[in-house]
């Protein structure tokens, strides 16, 4: 009878286990993106201070911007233009990061576009996102599917949203520019 009881007890948690490790899966994987995300941010700011502009997105996929015969960004939306900044490529899930601009943001025009950010992530503005698909498509992200302007971001809720969303502020650029005098005076 205390062997049944032991094995009854050991296989209950055993359930609990197994039904708790694909949520730490995904949890651990958000987790990871936005440690990525951290550094790929960090990447961009860095590539604005030197070029004094916004890296265009990567629109077929080859790791370059796409950049069109006016010197602008071919299109708002694509992926990250990984090999022009030297940064990573994938996400925790290993899919592309995905980014998003306005347009070209010069040091001549800095300000004027970084006063008036047009992405908006959970209600605040930037001028620049990054995002992942996470694992899979939920219902919940769909707002981050479409080539609008609008991101949700929301902690992992397992079976339901697994997207990760940084915009990219731009404040601290502008300090860094105007301590340096790359602005205009």
């Amino acid at each position: 009878i205390e062997l049944a009881i032991s094995m009854f007890i050991i296989s209950l948690l055993s359930v609990q286990i197994i039904e708790m490790l694909p949520s730490y899966y995904h949890y651990k994987r958000q987790k990871e993106t936005i440690k990525i995300f951290s550094e790929v941010i960090e990447t961009i700011s860095g590539y604005i201070i030197i070029y004094e502009k916004f890296p265009c997105p990567d629109i077929d996929n080859d790791g370059f911007q796409d950049i069109n015969i006016h010197n602008n960004c071919s299109k708002t939306h694509g992926t990250l233009p990984w090999a022009d900044l030297g940064a990573g490529r994938y996400d925790a899930w290993y899919n592309n990061i995905n980014y998003a601009t306005e347009r070209k943001i010069t040091v001549n025009n800095f300000l004027v576009h970084a006063s008036h950010p047009k992405f908006n992530v959970n209600n605040v503005l930037y001028n620049a996102v990054i995002w992942s698909n996470g694992l899979k498509d939920y219902e919940n992200e769909n707002e981050n599917r479409d080539v609008d302007k609008i991101f949700t971001y929301k902690n992992y809720i397992p079976n339901s949203f697994d997207d990760v969303v940084m915009g990219i502020p731009t404040m601290p650029i502008i300090i860094y520019l105007a301590k340096t005098r790359k602005l205009p005076q």
